[in-house]
């Protein structure tokens, strides 16, 4: 009730300021396993003046909006078992060769999970894909592909790569077809109807699907994985996991880490968990609540300032 009164509160509340502070949180998603060359341009970006502020009223609404979706990513992990949490023993920058390459790491996950399609390989299509497979892409596939696109672009070890490189070195290299490309969504990620749309989109569509989303200088792998004609599951690989997405909401940073087996104060600093995780969404509502708690957990104090 609480919730619903308060996004109730969002559609009514005047206009303080006819000063336009730019959406809040953009969102760049292409999908099934074929990418925009442009979609680096749906980038997500920072809109809000140097000089200005946005209202204090807008600042506590964001506040308490992630605190509303802190609670249903709680509820759907420990209570009702609709979304569901593993760890793989790898992530991106274990080994030197894979640092900063989850704009590799996101779509090659894809393509595995696209095999059957590419190679005509005929792979059950309510699995996701096994520890072994992440591994293999993580800790082998990716440090080949990052030093060779690198080299071919000029670059230094360990430079940041825009996603639309990635894809077109992965096309040129017969590892994806443009005829896979299904579309690409941008936009404000936290805005309900632009959501919407983007799980519409994987939903509506009969065939096995996969897609990336870039946000906040990260990219992770969406799969779609049908049970039946009527029922779809998602997962969700991220390669580099903040902690703040997965901790609960009444758990401290020191809880967090002795509950995953690290040293507390070894690990205080990290801001990342040295795992990889995988969010398996039972239905899209637990897909939508998790995007929106995923979103809002990747926010520091000075983006909701």
């Amino acid at each position: 009730l609480e919730k619903a009164l308060y996004l109730s509160g969002l559609e009514i509340l005047p206009t303080a300021s006819t000063t336009s502070y730019g959406d809040e949180a953009e969102i760049s998603t292409d999908f099934l396993g074929g990418f925009d060359d442009n979609s680096s341009s749906d980038s997500i970006r920072a809109l809000l003046p140097q000089t200005q502020l946005p209202p204090i009223k807008s600042r506590l609404q964001i506040d308490v909006l992630s605190a509303l979706y802190h609670e249903d990513f709680d509820q759907l992990v420990r209570n009702h078992g609709r979304l569901r949490i593993r760890y793989v023993d790898t992530w991106q920058g274990r080994l030197a060769g894979s640092i900063n390459g989850c704009t590799v790491i996101a779509p090659l996950m894809c393509i595995h999970h696209l095999i059957d399609q590419i190679s005509g390989h005929s792979l059950p299509d309510n699995d996701g894909l096994d520890d072994s497979a992440i591994q293999t892409v993580i800790d082998q596939e990716t440090p080949a592909i990052l030093q060779s696109l690198r080299s071919s672009l000029g670059l230094a070890d360990q430079s940041f790569l825009i996603p639309s490189d990635v894809h077109g070195y992965l096309m040129d290299n017969g590892q994806l077809h443009s005829s896979q490309f299904v579309d690409v969504v941008g936009g404000n990620i936290l805005d309900e109807s632009h959501l919407s749309n983007f799980i519409n989109s994987l939903q509506k569509s009969p065939n096995k699907l996969a897609a990336t989303l870039f946000f906040h200088e990260h990219v992770v792998a969406i799969l779609k994985i049908r049970q039946s004609k009527s029922e779809c599951w998602y997962e969700v690989i991220d390669s580099l996991p903040l902690k703040e997405t997965l901790m609960f909401a009444d758990e401290s940073h020191v809880e967090f880490f002795l509950r995953h087996g690290h040293s507390a104060a070894k690990e205080m600093d990290n801001a990342f968990l040295d795992k990889t995780a995988i969010f398996k969404c039972m239905d899209a509502e637990a897909f939508r609540a998790f995007l929106q708690w995923y979103a809002c957990s990747k926010f520091s104090a000075e983006n909701i300032q």
